[in-house]
């Protein structure tokens, strides 16, 4: 009788190893698993996060500084040094730029250069400078216009300054593009060089 219940002990003990041999190496398996779908989840949030691209919806956006320029009191017939604005995209896309120009109430009073191309990059940088050239007196106002696709198209700088009397060029005097000539005389061209002649 001893002799059965100790097979009987045996045999259950090793009935029982075995059952725990193989629930462990279930439980193996499966945190293998677990772990081995861990990491592709991870690589496919990896790879999505750097093939994302910007939402195509979002519009661009223009950033104009400063949004006012101010050239104070010019001589007419002289001009200004000029003033620069910085345009700034600052939105997800690039920007279209499809035209800068002078508007407003007194367009030929002022004048423009730009370093912006048709097309701006996401977080690009162009550069515009004005400057003032008085043509008549007193007060001299018009805006700076930028056409683009950033929203609010178009987008402004107001421009002002003011016009004043300046020295004159008498009678023979050269008279270069800026430098006006005295009542009753007129800058008349002769070969490379222009004087101030009477009106005839």
């Amino acid at each position: 009788m001893k002799s059965v219940r100790l097979t009987s002990v045996i045999s259950m003990a090793v009935f029982c190893l075995l059952a725990l041999q193989v629930r462990l190496l279930t439980a193996q398996e499966l945190q293998k698993h677990s772990f081995a779908n861990l990491i592709n989840d991870t690589d496919e949030i990896g790879v999505f996060s750097e093939t994302s691209t910007p939402n195509p919806l979002v519009a661009t956006t223009v950033r104009l500084y400063p949004t006012h320029l101010s050239f104070g009191s010019i001589a007419i017939g002289n001009h200004s040094s000029a003033k620069t604005v910085t345009l700034t995209n600052v939105g997800t896309s690039s920007l279209t730029i499809s035209g800068i120009a002078i508007t407003g109430t007194d367009p030929k009073d002022f004048a423009q250069t730009h370093t912006c191309g048709p097309k701006l990059a996401r977080s690009g940088i162009c550069i515009i400078k004005v400057t003032f050239y008085p043509k008549a007196l007193g007060t001299r106002t018009a805006a700076l216009s930028i056409y683009d696709n950033g929203g609010s198209s178009p987008q402004r700088v107001t421009l002002s300054g003011t016009g004043i009397a300046g020295i004159c060029v008498g009678q023979g005097g050269q008279c270069p593009p800026w430098v006006m000539c005295c009542p009753g005389l007129v800058c008349v061209p002769a070969s490379t060089r222009a004087f101030c002649e009477p009106v005839r």
